[in-house]
């Protein structure tokens, strides 16, 4: 019984309130030596029969052991039968390659919510082998929809897996599909190349669409490319840090590198024709703040069909 947490001790009283036909139940505690509320608040924890609602899911074997399932707020609601994820980590952690594994709810148009697993492995795994292995621990009700898999799950500050990380910036790009990378990161509290690894496996798992007009520019008719290189004219973390933010309103930037040398920045850019270049270099960018010197290279493939520029 090493996985269960025991019995209730003397004076406690234990319960689970089941809800259709799932297996397991929120647990409900009764003793005269609980609490009344929780810090701060002035809702009483108590129901008018005295139970306490602790917020956990789990279920009480025929000879009075509890078992714990998980958490409320992390049961996956698809198709309106509740899916403990720490039910399918467990099956997935018996598999001696993977090193961190975390399962989330996400919206699904059909089911309400479906299932998205992210895991980490101790080496390189094949992903259809993968695929062969959960299709045999898991069924068809637990399999998920969406699998990522990442170098690394996001941590919080104790060194725990924080899955709402991913959540997170779900989120964010949905309430703001325009946002930058870099102002991603800062939202979510990751670096930035964590965040772009992040985006980047959420788009290919088809879990988001881009997440800004600026990667799909092709879309919005901005089809010649560009590359600008920017010199400041003040240095220091505050004022990259401020350029950073003044670019992230510019739709027509696609990338923006932080590099070393005759430059500080190099920009990739996109337009729609060399009117609309030539007003961004004048107008736009050159009129940002602290910038000292831009200098540009056009790709004059992307331009010969408007300009019949020879190559």
């Amino acid at each position: 019984r090493f996985s269960s947490v025991g019995k209730p001790t003397l004076g406690c009283s234990l319960k689970i309130n089941y809800k259709g036909n799932s297996s397991d139940g929120e647990v409900l505690v009764k003793s005269n030596r609980m609490m009344s509320r929780y810090w701060n608040s002035k809702y009483s924890a108590i129901s008018n029969d005295g139970w306490l609602s602790t917020g956990d899911t789990g279920y009480i074997s025929d000879d009075g052991y509890l078992y714990i399932t998980g958490r409320i707020k992390d049961l996956i609601i698809k198709g309106g039968v509740n899916i403990s994820p720490l039910e399918i980590e467990k099956e997935i952690l018996n598999n001696r390659l993977i090193k961190e594994v975390a399962v989330i709810g996400i919206n699904d148009t059909y089911w309400g919510e479906d299932i998205a697993l992210f895991v980490s492995a101790k080496k390189e795994i094949n992903f259809d082998k993968f695929i062969l292995y959960l299709k045999t621990v898991l069924n068809k009700q637990t399999f998920p929809k969406y699998i990522i898999i990442l170098n690394e799950l996001p941590k919080n500050d104790v060194g725990k897996i924080n899955k709402f990380l991913t959540v997170s910036v779900i989120k964010e790009l949905k309430n703001n599909d325009r946002i930058t990378n870099y102002d991603l990161s800062k939202r979510v509290k990751l670096s930035p190349s964590s965040t772009l690894e992040r985006v980047k496996k959420l788009e290919s798992s088809g879990l988001i669409d881009r997440y800004t007009t600026l990667l799909n520019s092709k879309k919005a008719g901005y089809t010649c490319i560009t590359f600008v290189e920017v010199k400041l004219a003040r240095h220091g973390a505050t004022p990259v840090d401020d350029f950073f933010k003044s670019i992230s309103g510019i739709e027509e930037v696609l990338e923006c590198h932080h590099i070393t040398g005759e430059g500080d920045f190099l920009l990739k850019i996109a337009t729609r024709d060399i009117p609309h270049y030539d007003e961004l270099i004048l107008h736009g960018l050159s009129a940002l703040a602290n910038v000292q010197h831009l200098k540009t290279s056009v790709v004059l493939s992307t331009f010969k069909h408007k300009t019949q520029l020879p190559l």
